[in-house]
């Protein structure tokens, strides 16, 4: 009960980010656009190769997104330096294979 417990609210913070980089990707101007329209991108292809199941590119696109997630941190100001952090922490668990349960 806990565990899924635990993934809704990952999840919440995930979706979270996803919405707030598309905010700033809207509405920002310079790298802090890019930062987060990359941001955004690579989180919504993630979900999908952790869908299809595909390791391999899943992991990449997790090393990826922590350095989209953490050039979005640079790039921001203030409490909302949380949300593409937690992006970059998608994209670590991604890295280590945690979500498709591969060593």
């Amino acid at each position: 009960m806990m565990n899924l417990l635990f993934g809704i609210v990952i999840a919440a913070f995930i979706f979270a980010a996803l919405l707030w980089s598309l905010y700033r990707a809207v509405s920002g101007v310079g790298m802090v656009r890019v930062t987060h329209a990359a941001v955004v991108v690579l989180i919504i292809a993630l979900m999908a190769a952790l869908t299809l199941g595909w390791s391999i590119p899943a992991r990449g696109l997790g090393a990826v997104l922590i350095i989209a997630g953490l050039g979005a941190v640079w790039n921001d100001t203030s409490w909302s330096r949380l949300l593409p952090m937690c992006a970059a922490g998608f994209g670590l668990a991604a890295l280590q294979g945690l979500p498709l349960g591969a060593p």
